[in-house]
């Protein structure tokens, strides 16, 4: 299944809006991990929020990656982003998708995928 098919049979758009919310609502409301995002940026970032979990859903490029990279390295440097917090998000993510009653199957796929961007989002 090449990463298109996983949007589409996720999906695709549709479930991307219908757990954006959700799954930030998950993120803010987590003591770990709510200190890396601020209310008014994640107000202003819905787009950016939709574009990450299509990102994760419909697969990634080298370009993709080096942004999260650039993104979160602050987030890394300055605040102590670390394997703690990428380990709650992909918590977070699994359950809402579990809640948005996505497959078993593509939930495994899209978490070998989030999985994937580890390394990225942590500067390594």
């Amino acid at each position: 299944m090449d990463n298109e098919d996983i949007f589409e049979k996720i999906g695709g758009k549709l479930t991307v809006n219908i757990i954006v919310d959700p799954f930030f609502e998950r993120i803010l409301n987590d003591d770990k991990i709510a200190p890396f995002f601020s209310d008014s940026y994640l107000d202003s970032q819905l787009a950016a929020r939709k574009r990450f979990l299509t990102t994760l859903f419909g697969g990634y490029n080298d370009s993709d990656l080096e942004r999260m990279r650039e993104i979160h390295k602050s987030m890394v440097e300055k605040d102590g982003l670390n394997d703690k917090h990428f380990n709650a998000m992909l918590i977070h993510l699994k359950n809402t998708l579990l809640e948005a009653e996505i497959s078993p199957e593509l939930i495994s796929q899209v978490m070998e995928r989030t999985e994937g961007t580890r390394k990225y989002v942590l500067c390594r």
